[in-house]
């Protein structure tokens, strides 16, 4: 693991070699974005300050499936962060994000020498978006960290109020909030789903995911796995909800308005097998 970290760092430190303008600089984790269905990575450059605190200088644009740096994007805000001396300690205790890191670009490099329309490619893409998956889970344990929740916008600076004396009042009845979700149609859910994930060149990756989903949720069943405790991830209610993402991704690329087609149907079922229409 200690040489996986090393590697990990040495990453992070040749790409800010690129960034050099006779200053003291340093790197830190990036985040990952979809940008025109390419994979994006935004790597945060700080300058060093007189008094040994970082400012965010610039963020480094990375393309994984070119496997090049695009170039540096303003911050909206110059942030400060915390002592320079503490940024490879930080990078060492968040040790697995950036072994994760190091994997993320590992992936990326075959791109390279690969056709966008074999195989190897669409397989290659799959395992990509696997590891960017596994940092991103990772990444939140970064979050956690206020300092760092501050760096990446998650968290604001709040001021410091001033305590004032009030006079004491009867307390106001409590009322209990009630969570509403707000019934999702299956047009709606192809919207949602054709803003963030429609790839007309991935019919074949949709379909081999589907598949992939498909299998695993007669795995669960067969392990009789359900959701508890509303923790989905691994049970039959979360691949059930995987397979219908993948089907309503592949719908997306190839047009289908879903509902037309289960109310047309559902009058050939009824014809069919002798029965009324269900939506009747």
């Amino acid at each position: 693991m200690d040489e996986e970290l090393e590697n990990g760092i040495t990453l992070l430190e040749d790409i800010l070699q690129s960034y050099n303008t006779g200053k003291e600089y340093h790197i830190f984790f990036p985040r990952c974005a979809k940008e025109n269905e390419e994979d994006i990575v935004y790597f945060p450059i700080f300058e060093e300050n007189m008094h040994g605190t970082l400012t965010l200088k610039v963020w480094a644009k990375y393309n994984l499936e070119t496997y090049i740096l695009e170039g540096y994007i303003e911050p909206k805000s110059k942030i400060m962060l915390f002592d320079k001396k503490l940024t490879n300690f930080k990078k060492k205790k968040f040790a697995k994000n950036v072994i994760a890191l190091y994997e993320i670009f590992y992936t990326a490099q075959d791109f390279m020498n690969l056709s966008e329309d074999s195989i190897e490619y669409i397989a290659n893409q799959e395992l990509l978006e696997e590891k960017i998956d596994d940092y991103k889970k990772l990444f939140k344990l970064v979050l956690a960290d206020e300092e760092l929740a501050i760096v990446y916008g998650v968290k604001k600076i709040e001021p410091v109020k001033q305590e004032v004396a009030k006079i004491p009042s009867q307390p106001a009845q409590a009322t209990k909030k009630v969570d509403k979700k707000k019934e999702l149609t299956i047009k709606e859910l192809q919207e949602c789903i054709n803003k963030i994930d429609t790839k007309n060149s991935s019919k074949e990756k949709y379909m081999l995911k589907l598949m992939e989903e498909v299998g695993e949720l007669a795995r669960d069943i067969n392990e009789n796995k359900r959701m508890k405790n509303n923790k989905i991830e691994g049970t039959v209610e979360g691949e059930i909800a995987d397979i219908i993402y993948y089907a309503v991704c592949l719908a997306n690329v190839y047009g289908v308005n879903i509902e037309d087609c289960i109310y047309k149907k559902e009058k050939l079922n009824c014809k069919k097998y002798n029965r009324k229409n269900m939506f009747k």
